[in-house]
Formats: C-alpha cells, sequence, structure tokens
C-alpha cells in the first residue's frame, strides 16, 4: 500500500511538466531564426564576479553571502515558457547560495538560477523553481552544452 499522497504528489508534478512543455515557446532572433548554443555568447570572464553582480542588488545582505559552485556554466537555450522565465541563449551558472534574512540569520544553502549573456543577466530566479532550471533533465532547456572547466 502506498503512502497517503503519494500519487496525489506524483499526478501533480506530471501535470506541472505537462503545462510547462505546453506553454514553451523556441525562442528565436528579431529576424526569426531560431537561437542556438552559438548565440549563448562568450563564456563569463569570471563565474564568481558574474554571481556577485547577478545577486548584488538582489539580496539583503550581499557581503554577507556564502556562495558555494557545485557545478561549472555551460551555453544553453531555453524555451520561453508564459510566466516562468525569458528563455533564450546564455550561460546557465547555478550556485548554491546561503544569505541572511531580516533577523540577520543564514537561511541555509539555496539553488539560484542565473541566465548570463555577455555581462548582464538576462534571467534571474531564487525562488523554489531555481532548482527545476538548474537540474540537468530540465523540459525547459532545448540545448545544452559542455561545462566550463
Amino acid at each position: 500500500m502506498s503512502k497517503p499522497g503519494f500519487n496525489t504528489m506524483k499526478l501533480a508534478a506530471a501535470l506541472s511538466a505537462l503545462m510547462l512543455t505546453a506553454c514553451m515557446t523556441p525562442p528565436t532572433t528579431p529576424s526569426g531564426r531560431q537561437l542556438t548554443l552559438a548565440d549563448a555568447g562568450p563564456p563569463p570572464a569570471d563565474v564568481g564576479e558574474a554571481v556577485r553582480t547577478a545577486l548584488r542588488y538582489r539580496l539583503k545582505d550581499f557581503e554577507t553571502a556564502r556562495i558555494e559552485m557545485a557545478m561549472q556554466p555551460r551555453p544553453v537555450v531555453f524555451a520561453s515558457t508564459t510566466g516562468l522565465n525569458t528563455g533564450g541563449a546564455g550561460w546557465e551558472i547555478c550556485p548554491m547560495v546561503n544569505a541572511k534574512n531580516s533577523f540577520g540569520a543564514y537561511t541555509g544553502l539555496k539553488p539560484i538560477f542565473i541566465l548570463w549573456k555577455r555581462g548582464e543577466v538576462i534571467d534571474f530566479n531564487a525562488s523554489e523553481m531555481a532548482a527545476f532550471w538548474c537540474r540537468d533533465k530540465n523540459d525547459a532547456r532545448l540545448e545544452a552544452g559542455p561545462r566550463l572547466r
């Protein structure tokens, strides 16, 4: 016999994935050409600085944030999904960040999703969805290149 709620959780996850793929739009250039990994641009010159730039104005106490890079960045092409992400080509950066809350206490390591292109953050997510955007099997990621070494 299964645990109560187990089938409900599976059903909710399946429906979420179905809704996500139903809302996906392949990103294109202004001329209508579908984006590829070549459109991601050059890798960030300094990954740590790219992460600090992305977090600088998004955290309450940026200077005390503890940042861990669990995986290296890679070029990606993300589909545009209505209301969830911007989509496009860029460099996927997925640090784990432990930041302080309004009470000055650390909140614990949390995944952050950053889509970086030519020195700018083009998409950012620090919600529970960040773990989804960063995982290897992600239905919204249309293409992924090799990770930096």
